[in-house]
């Protein structure tokens, strides 16, 4: 990627035009690290219990 100083004024006009139009100008929400680090944790322990249950129910488990 190039830096703003290799760009001709012109181009770099066109970047930010671009840059601040349609998609790219979408709010966004900010990152919610501890919803995220839930998220996983909750799918980590579902799937163990359904791994503990089937091992249990084949017999693996005494």
């Amino acid at each position: 990627m190039r830096s703003e100083d290799e760009l001709y004024p012109e181009d770099l006009e066109r970047v930010r035009k671009v840059t601040t139009s349609g998609v790219h100008s979408v709010k966004r929400q900010p990152f919610r690290f501890w919803r995220l680090l839930l998220a996983v944790w909750l799918v980590i322990l579902f799937m163990s219990g359904m791994a503990w249950l089937v091992a249990q129910k084949v017999g693996l488990l005494v």
